[in-house]
């Protein structure tokens, strides 16, 4: 009998970060894709950990500059689906990181969208960051307004295309397609002033995702 297919296709060289947080209760997990060289190999936990840090000191800062203080990130795990091993590591946040913006965070649905660019014209090779929580102050007519908040999306697309040295491993973020298996390199992170709806990240109108995610450690 033939083996029981993954739960998802694997992704040579790519490990899945997410950055884990909530709001009043409610996850807030926002997922990069990072790869490392193809002369490298698996990563090992410790290297994983230093992935795990980099995010921490480069990107996440620049994350807490567009978000409400309601809003808070307590730890960051990363996952390689390179092969069926699954290696993971966990950065607890201690003191838990709350988002730079003081302010009623916007409804769910109400997000800020950055878009991923790889220079390769397929739909997989796309990608895109849903930023939820910016504050209400700093949105007007579904256009982002804030001065505080625009600085911050124009850091943060500064640095999602910044690689992450590690002990032994250079990591560059890339797109990564779980439907296909491949992983495009990011050259350049655009966004326009208009705020993105969507319905299903309200609380309660949420549906499951069509495919598996990767597995939890």
């Amino acid at each position: 009998m033939s083996s029981p297919l993954p739960p998802f296709p694997y992704i040579s060289f790519v490990t899945r970060v997410a950055i884990i947080g909530s709001n009043n209760g409610d996850d807030r997990v926002t997922v990069l894709h990072y790869r490392h060289g193809s002369t490298q190999g698996p990563p090992t936990p410790a290297e994983l950990t230093k992935l795990c840090e980099g995010v921490r000191d480069i990107v996440l800062p620049k994350l807490r500059e567009c978000v409400s203080s309601n809003t808070s990130w307590h730890e960051i795990k990363a996952v390689y689906v390179g092969n069926p091993n699954g290696t993971a590591a966990t950065v607890p946040l201690s003191p838990v990181l709350p988002g730079l913006r003081n302010g009623e965070a916007s409804p769910g649905n109400v997000n800020i969208c950055l878009s991923k660019r790889t220079g390769v014209a397929l739909r997989r090779a796309r990608g895109r960051l849903f930023i939820m929580d910016p504050v209400e102050a700093d949105i007007s007519v579904s256009r982002v307004t804030g001065g505080n908040t625009l600085a911050g999306m124009l850091n943060l697309a500064g640095v999602l295309v910044v690689s992450i040295l590690g002990s032994t491993h250079s990591w560059r973020a890339c797109v990564a397609s779980y439907t296909y298996g491949t992983f495009f390199d990011i050259i350049s992170v655009a966004y326009d002033l208009f705020t993105d709806s969507q319905y299903q990240r309200l609380l309660g109108k949420r549906k499951s995702r069509r495919r598996p995610a990767p597995p939890t450690p």
